[in-house]
């Protein structure tokens, strides 16, 4: 199997989860469109270089899910939200069992046992995961939600249009605005 040294999650990544060498070193294993491969990076170091990559860190990203779902574990990260890189954490008994799926990629889910179940992503991959059917959705309800508010913040841009001979307006999708140059001009 193929090792690398770096990576970066892209549109193509399904998958992060961690696995061990035959000398115990922890490594992320990737599911890349039809490739899987190793990094010699923990699952957490992959995760940090990618969101250092997009312009954002660890505590950025969980404070604003955090503002959406609350002070939940478990929480998804938004790499990149207009190109749907949102990864779901699918949790085992321990943190180092998480496995971290790219949502854009889940197709279906089923149900195995009660406390286990299978994701069926891009690719034809199908991925255990320990967990129940609903808090499978649950989570991806959750991955949702976040999204859904990260583009929804992103469109919230403002606008300055400026005129030396009228007035300053600032628009944003909800109000316009309008500041007077006579209010800020000192009058001799």
């Amino acid at each position: 199997m193929i090792i690398k040294t770096k990576y970066i999650i892209f549109h193509e990544t399904i998958s992060l989860e961690t696995v061990y060498n035959e000398s115990a070193y922890e490594m992320t294993k990737v599911r890349q469109g039809e490739q899987i491969f190793l990094v010699r990076k923990t699952v957490s170091q992959v995760i940090d270089d990618s969101l250092n990559y997009y312009f954002s860190n660890r505590p950025g990203a969980v404070n604003g899910a955090k503002s959406v779902v609350g002070p939940k574990y478990h929480i998804p990260i938004v790499l990149n939200a207009e190109m749907i890189l949102i990864l779901v954490p699918f949790g085992g008994p321990t943190k180092k069992e998480t496995i971290w799926i790219v949502n854009n990629h889940i197709r279906e889910h089923c149900k195995l046992t009660a406390k286990e179940t299978c994701i069926s992503t891009s690719y034809g991959y199908k991925i255990l995961i320990p967990l129940s059917v609903a808090q499978v959705e649950d989570r991806m309800g959750i991955a949702a939600r976040v999204h859904l508010r990260a583009i929804t913040t992103r469109s919230r841009q403002m606008n300055f249009l400026f005129d030396p001979n009228c007035d300053i307006i600032e628009t944003t999708e909800t109000e316009m605005k309008i500041y007077r140059l006579e209010d800020s001009v000192k009058k001799d």
